[in-house]
């Protein structure tokens, strides 16, 4: 008789990142150098440059963020032209904050060019989280604003996401949508195109972020739910599609 071995092979499957309608995506590979390189594959890429403290931490593919700034030296036409044309965007980080007495709101991720002229802020006051959206809704201060309350920050790793669809904006963090939403219709048409792109700091570099920074991603479109699950699920560390 020939006898018969049953083996049986199990395929652990790295959940993947959405990568469609990605307009700048920067996973922080780089480990040193002051430059930070678009990813995206999407047209020609958006270079960043590390301006002031900031460290390289290439044990985590991160950087550390101690009140310098990673930016564009000059306007983010990439991104403001594509957000411009679709009127709807994704703005995603992994980041961890080193603490939570900060505020301004400090910029963890804007395009802006001074605390009094930003296209779109995504800072941190104290415990929670301020976003600045400019759109033709609203007034020249970017009111109403989003803003979380209930102790939304910590200092342990975070997957912050905000999305606006034209007509709403949500933030979701590790996955799950805050409860906070700010309905109401507008366009891009009355963006400022000098603004710059910013991580930890502003273009104007006085409203400094203390924190660490994994992941960086804008989209010319409004993640759905289940999207913004996947790329939670993927973590800080995943590759795209």
């Amino acid at each position: 008789a020939t006898a018969t071995e049953t083996i049986t092979v199990s395929e652990v499957v790295e959940s993947s990142r959405i990568m469609q309608d990605l307009v700048a995506y920067y996973p922080f590979t780089e480990g040193s150098g002051s430059t930070v390189q678009d990813q995206s594959a999407a047209g020609s890429p958006m270079d960043l440059t590390i301006t002031g403290s900031v460290d390289w931490n290439p044990a985590e593919n991160a950087a550390v963020m101690s009140g310098g700034r990673v930016g564009t030296v000059a306007q983010a036409t990439k991104v403001i032209d594509a957000l411009k044309a679709t009127n709807q965007s994704s703005f995603e980080m992994w980041i961890s904050a080193d603490n939570l007495s900060q505020s301004g709101p400090a910029r963890m991720m804007s395009v802006g060019s001074d605390p009094s002229k930003q296209n779109f802020v995504l800072g941190q006051v104290y415990n929670d989280v301020e976003i600045r959206l400019l759109h033709t809704g609203k007034d020249s201060n970017n009111k109403p604003r989003l803003t979380t309350s209930n102790n939304f920050l910590t200092t342990n790793l975070t997957h912050i996401v905000h999305t606006y669809d034209g007509a709403t904006e949500r933030l979701y963090v590790n996955g799950v949508q805050h409860p906070t939403t700010v309905v109401l219709t507008g366009n891009y048409s009355n963006w400022d195109v000098s603004d710059k792109f910013n991580i930890g700091n502003e273009g104007s570099s006085d409203r400094p972020w203390y924190g660490t920074v994994y992941l960086v991603a804008v989209y010319d479109r409004a993640l759905s739910p289940e999207e913004v699950t996947q790329n939670f699920d993927a973590g800080p560390d995943a590759g795209g599609i």
